[in-house]
C-alpha cells in the first residue's frame, strides 16, 4: 500500500497534492496516563498524600487532555505539493519550499535518560542568517508511514521538483 501511494503521489503531483494527517499517539500511552490520573484523582477524593496527589493530578491531567485531543482530533497536516510542504498545527502554519531543504532522513531527534527518543523524520535547512548555522528540524510522523518511508517519500518529492 506504501508504494502504491508513493508512486500514485509522485505520477499525480501535477495535478494534486499529497495531505497526510499527524499519526496517533500510541493507544498505551493514553491509557497509561488515563490510569495515572484517576489514581491521582482517588488519592485527592482520600485525602491521601494530598498535595503529592494534587500535583500528579494536573501534571498527569495536562498530559491525558493533550493524548486525548491529539488522538481524536489530530490536528496537524502535511501538505506536500510541487512547490515544497507544509505543516499545519495547532500554533500555526510552516512552510518550505524543496530549495530550503538539503535532504530527510529517519533518526531519533534526541535523547531522554535512560534512552533515545522514537524515530522521526527531520530534515536539515540552510542557515536563516548570515552568521547562523545549518539547522536540524524534526517534521514529525504523519499517517500511517514509517518514519523511513515517510523520509523516503519526502526525498523523492524533493528530487523530482528540486
Amino acid at each position: 500500500m506504501v508504494a502504491s501511494l508513493m508512486s500514485d503521489a509522485l505520477s499525480s503531483a501535477h495535478q494534486e497534492q499529497l495531505v497526510l494527517r499527524q499519526s496517533k499517539p500510541g493507544l498505551g500511552t493514553t491509557i497509561a496516563s488515563l490510569v495515572l490520573t484517576a489514581v491521582c484523582a482517588g488519592g485527592i477524593v482520600r485525602h491521601d498524600a494530598e498535595p503529592v496527589a494534587w500535583l500528579g493530578m494536573i501534571a498527569f491531567g495536562a498530559a491525558t487532555a493533550v493524548l486525548l485531543i491529539l488522538r481524536f482530533w489530530r490536528p496537524g497536516i502535511l501538505v506536500i505539493t510541487p512547490a515544497g510542504f507544509r505543516k499545519v498545527g495547532v500554533l500555526g502554519t510552516v512552510a518550505h519550499q524543496w530549495s530550503e531543504v538539503s535532504h530527510f532522513t529517519a533518526t531519533s531527534p534526541g535523547y531522554v535518560y535512560p534512552r533515545r527518543l522514537p524515530k522521526q523524520v527531520v530534515f536539515v535547512c540552510p542557515p536563516t542568517a548570515p552568521n547562523s548555522a545549518e539547522r536540524e528540524r524534526v517534521l514529525g510522523r504523519y499517517g500511517d508511514l514509517k518514519p523511513a518511508q515517510l523520509a523516503d517519500l519526502m526525498n523523492r518529492w524533493r528530487n523530482r521538483f528540486r
